[in-house]
């Protein structure tokens, strides 16, 4: 059943600080939704923690967790001193310097405002997922975020928490190609993703994704965002990726290059079936393009495999000539109603 359209209402919260999840407090939320949490904080070492709380609805259900941080605050490093700035930073990003001016009246930290974007994750793990409205990418990762409070001579206690499990949103710059462009980029770096995408590809079309790099992953998606499989290949320096999707957009996403190269070049390429010399038609000349193909190689390249089976042979020349009878009936029937239409 749809466990999302069954409306349920949320009775019961646990949370804990840290990764101390064997330490969590659990309680019951009253018919009021407020929740007094008595947070048992003494023996917290100075600096940065984390308070995790979730809620579980009377279905059984429970939410996604909510991370907050806070500071416990060292009394000896504080005392007499002024603050005039604090950095942050997440993963290995160069910090960001925020300056305040120093006041009379205590700054409290939930004045502090940090905004979680441009973090750049860690290495791009598998099973991240593909927006195709938005074109984004969502990784998670566990990201580290530092914080540091700072006084008139620039000095102050670094302090570290992780988030675990955090999703972090990537922008693959994603690049619309036509057939046979070619595009070449940088190399994304660790963490760094970059797409590319074809539209209006037909049913039964043969598409294939040149990249100059073996050593790289590549993964696509259809205009869905659904996961699509391709057989891979290698030739010369470059990674042949082949893949039958269905109509609309396919999308390519670059990441983890492993090669010490300092661009690469991407190249879609959109076959309509039966097509074989490219020339937007389907006709004799197809035929004799497979029929050589199986004489001169015995029927390897894939490219010509029209019907699908791992190999050139007489069922594609077959493929090949009934897709030429088929169009021709078409072509004849359009004939017989134009003088009617004219008539009109």
């Amino acid at each position: 059943p749809d466990v999302t359209s069954i409306k349920s209402n949320v009775c019961d919260y646990r949370y804990w600080i840290d990764n101390n999840i064997e330490e969590a407090v659990e309680g019951t939320i009253g018919s009021d939704g407020v929740v007094v949490l008595d947070a048992m904080l003494e023996g917290l070492t100075p600096g940065l923690h984390t308070i995790n709380a979730r809620v579980k609805a009377d279905n059984g259900l429970w939410s996604a967790v909510v991370a907050h941080l806070f500071i416990v605050t060292n009394p000896e490093l504080v005392r007499d001193r002024v603050m005039t700035g604090y950095r942050y930073w997440f993963n290995t990003a160069v910090p960001t310097r925020v300056d305040i001016s120093p006041t009379e009246e205590a700054l409290a930290l939930s004045d502090i405002i940090i905004p979680v974007d441009n973090v750049v994750p860690n290495a791009i793990h598998d099973g991240y997922t593909l927006d195709v409205e938005s074109e984004m990418v969502t990784v998670i990762d566990d990201v580290s975020f530092g914080f540091q409070v700072v006084n008139a001579e620039d000095l102050g206690q670094p302090v570290y928490t992780v988030l675990e499990a955090y999703p972090v949103a990537v922008d693959p710059q994603v690049e619309l190609l036509k057939h046979k462009q070619a595009y070449e980029f940088e190399v994304p770096g660790h963490g760094e993703i970059r797409g590319f995408r074809v539209d209006s590809v037909t049913v039964g079309s043969n598409v294939s994704f040149a990249l100059t790099a073996i050593g790289a992953t590549v993964d696509f998606f259809d205009g869905d965002g659904n996961r699509l499989e391709a057989s891979r290949s290698e030739a010369d320096g470059t990674a042949l990726y082949r893949l039958r999707p269905p109509k609309g957009s396919v999308y390519a996403m670059v990441h983890t290059v492993t090669e010490p190269v300092a661009s690469l070049t991407a190249t879609w390429r959109v076959q309509i079936m039966g097509d074989l010399n490219d020339d937007a038609r389907i006709n004799v000349g197809d035929v004799n393009i497979a029929l050589n193909d199986i004489i001169a190689t015995g029927g390897t390249t894939l490219d010509y495999d029209v019907n699908g089976d791992g190999t050139v042979n007489v069922g594609d020349v077959n493929s090949i000539l009934n897709i030429i009878i088929e169009n021709s009936k078409k072509d004849s029937k359009w004939r017989q109603l134009l003088p009617k239409a004219c008539s009109w």
